[in-house]
């Protein structure tokens, strides 16, 4: 099956729009190539990631949860325990969840 791709278009003329990607911080435009995808973790700073680094973390998405470990209830932060969140298994995965309930 082939894909299908659009262009961006002026609506008042039909013709062809470009994207420039801009630094602010040197004033000019920059290639894509240089691009890397970053998370803001505070105001100004970001934790970066190269395209390489996203790919693998696709390849390694599954449906699945691994517990690791337990840990003891009072090392729990109490700000956790504000709001409930329920996690519930697709179906035909509700065997493998209810081993998982408090009894």
């Amino acid at each position: 099956m082939k894909s299908v791709h659009f262009n961006l278009l002026h609506a008042k003329d039909d013709s062809r729009i470009q994207e420039k990607i801009y630094c602010l911080a040197e004033n000019k435009a920059v290639d894509r190539s240089e691009l890397v995808h970053g998370f803001q973790i505070e105001k100004g700073q970001y934790v970066t990631f190269t395209d390489e680094e996203l790919k693998k973390l696709e390849t390694s998405a599954s449906h699945e949860i691994e517990i690791l470990q337990f840990i003891p209830i009072a090392a729990v932060d109490p700000v956790y325990f504000a709001s409930a969140y329920f996690l519930a298994a697709e179906s035909g995965a509700t065997k493998a969840y209810h081993l998982l309930m408090p009894q």
